[in-house]
This record gives C-alpha cells, structure tokens and sequence, in this order.
C-alpha cells in the first residue's frame, strides 16, 4: 500500500512539474515557506499596466510569477483600483503580496495645483523646481497622445491645460505631476476641442473668467459678457489683466487705480482690443466649463458688488448707475 501510494505522489508530482512553469512550481510549492524578508520597496507609476506591475515585482524578487500575480490582480479587482504610489511589501507568494497590495494606502507626494495660479509662476509645487516643472511640460510623451494636437508649443504656456486638482504623486517629479493632471483635464473636457486655435481661444477666455469672478454660478454670465465685448470689437477692460501686466513687469497691485491702466503691455485689455497673447493663469474646471457654455445675453458691462458677485447691466448708461448705486458716489 505504501508502495502504490508513494509511485501516486511521484507521478502526481511530476505530473505536476511538467504542467506547471517551474515560476509558478515555486510560487505554489515553495514560496508559501519561505521566510518573510524585509519589505521591498514598490513604486507604482499612474498609468502604469497590471502587466508592467506585475513584470516589475518578479524583478524585485517579490514573487517568482507573474502571470499567478495577474491572475489574483484581476480577481481581487486591484487590476481596477491599483493606486500609484509607493508600496512597502514582504516577499511571498503571489497571492499574499496581492493581499498586502489590497490592504495598503501607498505613500505618496502631495501636490496640489491651485486655480488661479499665475502662469509666469508654471506650478505651485511644493518641492518642484520651475526649471524641471517647464522641462517636463515639454514633454509630449506626458501628455494624451489625443491631445497634443490642441497644445501649445511654449511649454510654460502649457500648463493651463493641466486640470487644478490634489494630485497623489508616486514620485518628487514634475514628469508624474503633468501625466495625471493632463490626463484629468483630458477626461473631463477633451471632447469640447476641435483645434489648437480653438482651444488656446477658450483657454485665455477661462483664465480671464477664473480672475473676474470666485462665484461658479455667475462664471457663465462673465464668459458671455467677454463674448459679447469681442463680438462689438469692444475693449474688454478687465482689471484682471492690468494686474497681470504689471506683475510681469515686477510690481504687484493690490488694487488698481486710474494711472495703472496706462501700462504698455500686450495684455492689457484697456489698451488693446481683443484677448491677450496667452492665457494670464491656470484655470478651474468651472471656468473652462463657462467659457466653453456661456451664457446667452445682452449684457456687456459688469462691476462687483461687494458681496463677491457682480451686477450686470447692458449699456454705458445703466453701468455707470450700477456704479453709483454700489459705491455711493
């Protein structure tokens, strides 16, 4: 008996042998012994495959097969909710490094792009610098294959099309900062463009509405107020854009007075009729919602009300009422 059984585990087990890769041979049979090791680091980068994950953790020596690593990726659902970041995990066999992955928040770098940041500034990085920030906007490998038909060539100027966000980096590095937000802003409005010219034109319009205005519901009435000065071949006259002249000459306004709309800049749209050159900050998602959909009206004047919004009137006449009635004077 002991006889019959012992030539049964033989041929079972070399049964077994041939069948079996000796990677997964090893990763059933022997991986499930072996003491666990100090923990690997694991950095797992947005965008990155399943399959270049799993490629990456037998190199790391984590587990010895990769295709048992997918298979329990993909009936985990972590081939789904594979976060970038870094990853600290023990040695073992695929589907108990899969179960570490499961149970882990990875750690990451938090960056978080602000609206309204000036584009003179690129990125308001905590710990990146502006060199490698506008290098790694140069990039057309980081951006959506898709989209790069719409971006400008001035790499500093490509920064608006990034999407404001907290974003959760698997690195210190600019390069991963512009590959999520990219594909963020990709998601979420990419559809709307049918050409550069097309999408550098919204893109100044919703800076130009990200600094007029901090209420979202109101951003579509401004957008339409800008579209109706550039339909009448008016000065758009925003403020917005004199203080924007004057920081790149160096000097920061915190109000503008009579004498500062005089300032020779191509940006200045008390000087110059139409847009500016390029867009004057990076812009919310609800701004470039309102200069892709403004509204529809006859308005062409607008002034704050002191309460954070702003009363809208349609000739020079009930402009100048608005003014009085607000400041009294």
């Amino acid at each position: 008996m002991k006889k019959v059984f012992f030539i049964l585990t033989s041929i079972l087990v070399i049964g077994l042998a041939i069948y079996f890769p000796s990677s997964t041979w090893k990763d059933i049979f022997i991986m499930p012994f072996y003491p666990e090791g100090e923990p690997v680091k694991l950095t797992v980068l947005p965008g990155q495959s399943v399959r270049s994950v799993a490629d990456y953790m037998v190199d790391l020596g984590l587990a010895v097969d990769r295709d048992n690593l997918i298979m329990f990726m993909v009936q985990s659902g972590l081939d789904r909710k594979l976060k970038p970041g870094i990853y600290r995990l023990s040695p073992g066999p695929s589907w108990k490094v899969v179960r570490q992955m499961m149970g882990k928040n990875p750690d990451s770098f938090v960056v978080t792009i602000i609206p309204g940041t000036d584009l003179n500034r690129y990125f308001p990085v905590n710990a990146l610098s502006q060199d490698s920030s506008t290098t790694a906007l140069a990039e057309d490998n980081l951006w959506p294959r898709d989209m790069l038909s719409i971006l400008p060539e001035e790499s500093s100027v490509r920064s608006v099309f990034l999407l404001p966000e907290t974003y959760h980096l698997p690195r210190n590095n600019p390069k991963d900062l512009v590959v999520q937000a990219s594909n963020e802003w990709w998601k979420s409005l990419g559809s709307s463009f049918i050409s550069s010219e097309d999408a550098f034109k919204k893109a100044i319009v919703a800076s130009l509405v990200e600094m007029e205005s901090f209420k979202d519901d109101e951003k579509p009435k401004i957008a339409g107020v800008i579209y109706n000065r550039l339909d009448k071949g008016m000065l758009l006259q925003i403020d917005a854009t004199v203080v924007y002249s004057w920081k790149l000459k160096g000097r920061d306004l915190r109000r503008v007075m009579h004498d500062d709309l005089k300032v020779d800049s191509p940006y200045n749209t008390y000087r110059f009729k139409g847009l500016p050159p390029a867009p004057i900050c990076i812009p919310s998602l609800t701004s470039w919602k309102a200069a892709l959909s403004p509204d529809s009206h006859s308005y062409l004047y607008y002034v704050a009300d002191g309460t954070g919004g702003h009363v809208f009137t349609k000739s020079y006449k009930e402009h100048l009422k608005a003014i009085k009635s607000i400041r009294g004077n």
